[in-house]
C-alpha cells in the first residue's frame, strides 16, 4: 500500500490486513484481516485475503475513540446569520473533521444553545439536524449523539436518551441554588444524567479574583460529593463530567463499591486536565492565561500530578470541546478547542508512563462503547464481528506536531500548539471509509 498520507480522498474498503490491538482480545499487536461489510466488522482472520488493503507495517489498528463530551454549536432550525447562530465557530461538518483529526470516530454532542432542546419532537429534530446536509455545511463524516439539557423544575420528556446537567455555567440550564438542583435531580429517577460539577455556595463573586480562585476545588468537591448523594437517594445512574481533582475520583470510587445503582457510576477526565494546569499554563502553551480558562478552571501544577496518579481504567477519556474563538477568549469566555487534539495527548500519557497502552483503549474506546450498546444498541469500541468497523489508525514512535494553522475545527487554535507528541494519529476509518489526515485536510478546504 502506498504511503498513507498519499491518500487524499475518502476511500471505502472492503477489508483491512494490519496490525491490530485492542488490549483486550488482542492484548498485544496481531496482524489480522478485517473484513468490512456495510460498515460492520464481518469477520476478522489470520490470513490476508487477495482483495484486502494492506496497512504500513508501523501503522496499528485500534478501536475506533468515541468522545462522549463535545459541545456541538448546530441549534436545530438556526442556520447560519440568523439570531443564535453559532456556526461562526463550529458546525457539525467541521466538527466531524476535528474529531477525526483527535483519532475519535463518534461523539455526544452538549446542547447549550439558547433554544432549549426537551420535548421528543424537538430531540429528534436536533438529531436529524445536526446529522443532515444543510444549507450552510455539508454532513457530517461521522455519527453524532447528543444529551438532552436539564433545567430548573424540569422532568425527563425523551425516551432513551441520555441527560446533561449543566449546573450554573449556561444561560437557560441555569439553577439559581444548589438546593433546587438537588430538588430537579429526584425527577431523574432511572435516567442516565451526566453532571457539570461545581456548587453554587462555594463560589466566589469577585472579579479581582483569578478565575480558579472564583471556582475553587470545593466547588467541585462538594457538588461531586451531593450528586452522588441524589443518586443514591433519587435512583438516577450518575456520569460524572470532566472530573479535576483526585479527591472526587477517590470519592466516586468509594461511591461505586455498593450495591445496585451504585456501581453504575461513571467519571470522566479531559485532556487539558491531564495536560494542563493554572500554574503553568502561559510557560507550557505561550498563550495567555485566559485563553486557558474553563469550567471547572485548570488546577495546579501539584493536583494535576495527583489527578493522573489517581485515573483509574474505568475512567472515560472525553474531551469538553469547546470551540471559542480567539476574540471570545480574549472578551473571558471559558473553555478550550480539543477535538482536533485529544488523541495524541491520551497517547501522550502512555508516552510518559502514566498509563498503559491498553488503558488508552479502553478510556478511550472501550468504556464509553458499552455503555453505548448497553443504552442504545450501538455496537462500536471493540475489535469483533457486528461491531462497527471504525479504527484509529496509529504509529507509535513517530513524532507529531500540530500548529493553529493544522486545527480542523472553526476556531482555528489550540492550547497545543508547536506541541511535540511522541505518537502520530494517521487518520481514521469510520464505518469502512478511511479518512488520512491529508484527506480531512482536504475535506475542510
Amino acid at each position: 500500500m502506498k504511503n498513507l498520507q498519499e491518500i487524499l480522498e475518502p476511500t471505502p474498503l472492503r477489508s483491512i490486513h494490519a496490525w491490530i490491538f485492542d488490549g483486550d482480545f488482542y492484548q498485544r499487536p496481531e496482524k489480522r484481516t478485517i473484513t468490512i461489510e456495510y460498515g460492520k466488522i464481518a469477520k476478522i482472520g489470520v490470513n490476508n485475503e487477495t482483495d484486502s488493503v494492506e496497512m504500513p507495517e508501523d501503522v496499528m489498528v485500534m478501536p475506533g475513540g468515541i468522545n462522549l463530551h463535545v459541545h456541538g454549536r448546530d441549534a436545530y432550525y438556526i442556520l447560519s446569520g440568523m439570531k443564535g447562530d453559532q456556526s461562526y465557530k463550529e458546525d457539525s461538518y467541521t466538527l466531524s473533521l476535528a474529531l477525526a483529526q483527535g483519532g475519535a470516530t463518534y461523539a455526544m454532542c452538549m446542547l447549550n444553545f439558547n433554544q432549549i432542546v426537551e420535548t421528543e419532537e424537538q430531540f429528534a429534530g436536533q438529531i436529524n439536524w445536526m446529522n443532515n446536509e444543510l444549507p450552510h455545511r455539508k454532513k457530517p463524516i461521522m455519527n453524532l449523539g447528543a444529551y438532552v439539557p436539564i433545567c430548573p423544575g424540569s422532568k425527563p420528556q425523551v425516551k432513551d436518551a441520555w441527560f446533561k446537567l449543566f449546573w450554573k455555567t449556561f444561560g437557560g440550564t441555569n439553577f439559581e441554588s444548589d438546593e433546587e438542583v438537588r430538588e430537579t435531580l429526584r425527577n431523574y429517577t432511572d435516567c442516565r444524567v451526566k453532571a457539570h460539577l461545581e456548587t453554587i455556595n462555594d463560589m466566589i463573586d469577585c472579579l479581582a479574583l483569578p478565575h480558579h480562585m472564583r471556582r475553587p476545588k470545593e466547588a467541585a468537591i462538594n457538588a461531586t460529593s451531593m450528586f452522588l448523594e441524589c443518586a443514591g437517594i433519587y435512583g438516577f445512574i450518575p456520569d460524572c463530567a470532566h472530573i479535576g481533582t483526585a479527591e472526587e475520583i477517590r470519592m466516586i470510587k468509594q461511591y461505586r463499591k455498593r450495591e445496585g445503582i451504585y456501581s453504575k457510576t461513571t467519571y470522566e477526565v479531559t485532556p487539558q486536565s491531564l495536560a494542563l494546569d493554572h500554574s503553568t499554563f502561559e510557560k507550557m502553551t505561550g498563550l495567555p492565561a485566559r485563553w486557558g480558562q474553563q469550567n471547572p478552571p485548570l488546577r495546579s501544577y501539584a493536583e494535576r500530578q495527583e489527578l493522573i496518579r489517581e485515573v483509574d481504567d474505568t475512567a472515560i477519556y472525553a474531551s469538553d470541546h469547546a470551540p471559542h474563538t480567539i476574540q471570545e477568549k480574549e472578551q473571558g469566555i471559558s473553555g478550550m478547542p480539543q477535538a482536533s487534539t485529544d488523541g495524541q495527548v491520551y497517547l501522550e500519557q502512555v508516552s510518559l508512563g502514566n498509563s498503559s497502552l491498553s488503558s488508552f483503549v479502553r478510556r478511550r474506546s472501550g468504556n464509553p462503547g458499552r455503555l453505548l450498546e448497553r443504552d442504545f444498541g450501538l455496537k462500536m469500541g471493540r475489535l469483533d464481528v457486528g461491531y462497527d468497523a471504525s479504527f484509529t489508525l496509529v504509529t507509535l514512535g513517530k513524532t507529531s506536531q500540530i500548529r493553529h494553522a493544522d486545527v480542523l475545527s472553526k476556531c482555528a487554535w489550540t492550547p497545543y500548539d508547536k506541541w511535540n507528541f511522541s505518537n502520530t494519529i494517521e487518520g481514521v476509518i469510520v464505518q469502512g471509509t478511511l479518512y488520512t489526515q491529508e484527506a480531512l485536510k482536504r475535506l475542510r478546504t
